[in-house]
């Protein structure tokens, strides 16, 4: 015995061992794809910085007064904004007209084509004569038994069908169709009358000249365009030429001229001219040589309004900044930059290093947030990857923005990730995250922190109102607290600035409306896409959950009604004690709903479903009884993994017993067995304790709700007592050593719970029976009705 309790102790020592090593492995790895994902979004952060703009002189903004007197240290040109420059750029583009050329080998490959399918034609006017005497002679007696004649219909019959088959498949007319009878009518002079108008309408349309591109698209509305032609270019109106639509027109017209009020001829030489001459124009549009003389046209399009001399003031000490002094700065910030490049790699080095450490610092004070405050965030490489694409989308979203479109900084959407932190994880997340980025867009743009000062505020509102997001009418609100915060904000800056309430409105209307509406709707789009791909469960996802209507709830109720009822007793105890500690009580009330699914399995071995559980534990073995009842939490998890439940969910499944003691059975074992080697364990739940203040609250809540139940006077007092006792039980177990309730958090919770159950057990007036004896007359007719 001695030796098996050494080999028993020897086993346990080394199973602790393990089991810390795996933890502290893991640990590890963790701490190595932090850090990874850290250096990564440094290194992603500096490479996106924008390098054409000196740091020097940013603080330097339209409206504000310069506290220093500025002198040009050399000669510098004076660069128009971005705005300007771009907006006349786009004006060279479009006195650029554009480049269209006559294609003479498409009329000459149209007229052959037209002479083919009417040689064509003809061939198949003469097989239908043909084909029409071969009938006469078979009605007669002696043509019935000519067999030579009927197999010379039957091949001219093939070739006719070959005819009809090849026209469709080349120029796609049906020649059968009913309006091409008057073909087969007509004789051969009148025939060849038919042929030459048609090639003489389709001649003079490409005199004209028939357009590859339709006059109605917006870029050739109206337009005056260069052709250029075997003499020559040469200017002209696109409405000089046909489109499409217009050509249908025209050849209908010249049709109606000849073949007045003949609607089969006019609408069958109609698509005989379209069939030859939509598919090949003659007039076509050269893009790629528009498009390269528009582009060098841009190009030639000075980015300087004048030179700065060398030793001239900008501007005086003290001085208001105007439009025209802020211009001048601002290209003396890209002259300092640009003399830093070229006074070799020191400089550069040494920007680089500014930059680096001052994306460290941002980064760093979110971490260290998170490590103090959220550590089970760290701990989580799915938590940290969704933060690091967040973090990722928006610095592209910068990155965009403000370099490659050269697009206003007010159209930055900050307020995707300021939403995504907060509705993913918390709202301090979502803050901390925000602030983040603030001074990231603000180091962007020059250590411009009026924009630090918008984005953050903008920010702030986004986190506030999709805190704890619940339908679709808040992400509506969502859009009216931005929009309104940034209207605030830009009219504050505006008016420090000097600005003009018109500029100011133009701004907010031209790109915060645009931005307040758009980011909400992004973000949603993004936190679809994090649910689908990381299983992260938000609260509308937990609205949905929450719809007792479900099947999987519905089939709760009819197979296991005690179980559900005490599921929704559940979900209202642990929402209210959500509520009173500030956890997520949506997330604590839905979890109840499903925690207990696992008895549907076996529904009448728990005695809230059935009366007589008991007889049915009295004829099992204790350890029997222990394992059917530990088996729920099993089979809950299986239901669970069936019907695609979040794992949060499932959470609440396998915590809310944790890994406590079946009591019950585990006593009575004891009494039956004489041996005292009964193993405990054998009597316990699988686990895990739980992990979070919900499953936490839902364990207690577990516990209590039961116990209370059982009572037979459920007085306020005895609830008190049973509540409080059944809480100091768990907690003396250690049951909730892995979830971060504090002292403070359960004594909320206690009170909490005591005051439900008091109003659900309450005790209740017990009426006076109703003596039928004295009933009367008229009541008992009153009855039989």
């Amino acid at each position: 015995m001695k030796i098996s309790f050494k080999k028993l102790a020897k086993k346990v020592s080394r199973s602790v061992w393990v089991k810390r090593r795996q933890e502290q492995e893991t640990k590890k790895s963790n701490l190595l794809y932090g850090g990874l994902l850290f250096i990564i979004s440094i290194g992603i952060g500096v490479y996106i910085f924008p390098r054409d703009k000196s740091t020097k002189y940013a603080e330097y903004q339209l409206g504000t007064v310069s506290p220093e007197r500025i002198i040009a240290p050399d000669t510098f040109q004076i660069n128009k904004q971005i705005v300007e420059y771009e907006r006349e750029k786009e004006e060279k583009r479009k006195s650029i007209p554009a480049r269209f050329y006559r294609d003479i080998n498409a009329e000459d490959e149209a007229i052959k084509n037209i002479g083919i399918f009417f040689n064509y034609l003809n061939d198949f006017r003469e097989i239908n004569k043909k084909l029409i005497e071969i009938d006469k002679k078979l009605a007669t007696e002696e043509g019935k038994r000519d067999t030579l004649m009927i197999k010379q219909k039957t091949a001219l019959r093939v070739r006719k069908d070959s005819f009809v088959e090849q026209i469709k498949r080349n120029n796609n007319i049906d020649i059968e169709k009913q309006k091409w009878t008057f073909i087969h009518q007509i004789n051969d002079p009148a025939f060849e009358k038919f042929k030459q108008n048609c090639i003489r309408i389709l001649k003079d349309m490409y005199t004209i000249g028939m357009l590859n591109v339709s006059k109605q698209q917006k870029t050739f509305v109206n337009i005056d365009l260069t052709l250029r032609e075997n003499t020559g270019e040469s200017t002209k109106n696109i409405n000089n030429f046909f489109d499409k639509q217009d050509s249908n027109n025209e050849i209908s017209k010249r049709l109606e001229a000849v073949y007045t009020l003949l609607s089969d001829t006019i609408s069958v030489g109609l698509e005989t001219i379209q069939s030859f001459l939509t598919p090949n124009p003659n007039i076509k549009y050269d893009s790629e040589l528009t498009e390269k003389l528009r582009n060098e046209a841009a190009a030639n399009v000075s980015r300087s309004r004048g030179f700065v001399l060398k030793n001239e003031e900008i501007i005086g000490s003290n001085e208001r900044i105007t439009e025209e002094h802020y211009l001048k700065i601002q290209s003396l910030r890209e002259y300092l930059t640009e003399q830093g490049r070229l006074r070799g790699r020191f400089s550069t080095v040494l920007l680089y290093f500014g930059q680096i450490g001052f994306i460290t610092l941002i980064l760093l004070m979110f971490m260290l947030y998170l490590i103090q405050f959220r550590p089970a965030i760290i701990k989580d490489t799915k938590n940290m990857t969704i933060i690091f694409l967040i973090f990722l989308t928006q610095l592209l979203f910068i990155y965009l923005i403000t370099q490659r479109f050269r697009l206003s900084e007010y159209l930055i959407p900050t307020t995707i990730a300021s939403m995504l932190l907060a509705i993913l994880f918390d709202g301090g997340i979502g803050m901390y995250g925000t602030i983040a980025i603030s001074f990231m867009v603000g180091g962007y743009l020059g250590n411009d922190f009026s924009v630090t000062l918008y984005v953050l505020a903008g920010g702030a509102a986004a986190v506030i109102s999709v805190r704890h997001i619940r339908n679709l009418t808040q992400l509506f609100k969502a859009i009216l607290y931005i929009l309104l915060v940034y209207a605030i904000v830009l009219y504050i800056i505006g008016i420090i600035r000097g600005m003009t309430l018109t500029d100011i409105s133009m701004i907010l209307f031209q790109y915060s409306l645009p931005n307040a509406i758009l980011s909400p709707l992004i973000a949603l789009g993004f936190l679809a896409l994090f649910e689908m791909l990381f299983g992260v469960t938000t609260d509308m996802t937990l609205l949905e959950l929450s719809d007792l209507n479900r099947p999987l709830l519905r089939e709760l109720a009819v197979q296991a009604p005690g179980t559900y009822h005490h599921s929704i007793i559940l979900g209202n105890l642990s929402e209210r004690a959500a509520e009173a500690i500030n956890a997520n009580s949506l997330l604590a009330r839905v979890g109840c709903y499903y925690h207990d699914i696992g008895k549907m399995v076996k529904p009448q071995y728990f005695i809230e479903n059935e009366q007589d559980a008991k007889e049915r534990h009295d004829a099992l073995a204790p350890t029997m009884s222990s394992l059917i009842i530990s088996s729920h939490v099993r089979e809950g998890l299986a239901i669970a993994k069936k019907y695609k439940l979040p794992n949060i969910i499932k959470d609440f499944i396998s915590h809310h017993h944790g890994t406590s003691k079946i009591s019950f059975f585990y006593e009575k074992a004891l009494e039956k067995s004489k041996d005292s080697n009964i193993n405990p364990a054998d009597f316990c739940y699988p686990g895990p304790k739980p992990k979070t203040k919900e499953t936490g609250i839902a364990m207690l809540a577990d516990g209590v709700e039961a116990a209370t139940r059982a009572l037979k006077d459920p007085s306020p007092a005895r609830i008190r007592e049973r509540v409080e006792s059944i809480v100091t039980q768990r907690f003396q177990e250690g049951q909730l050593d892995e979830c971060d309730l504090t002292m403070k958090d359960l004594r909320a919770i206690i009170e909490s719970f005591i005051q439900i159950l008091t109003g659900i057990f309450h005790a209740r007036i017990e009426y006076p029976s109703i003596d039928k004896e004295k009933t009367t007359a008229s009541e008992e007719k009153i009855i039989e009705k």
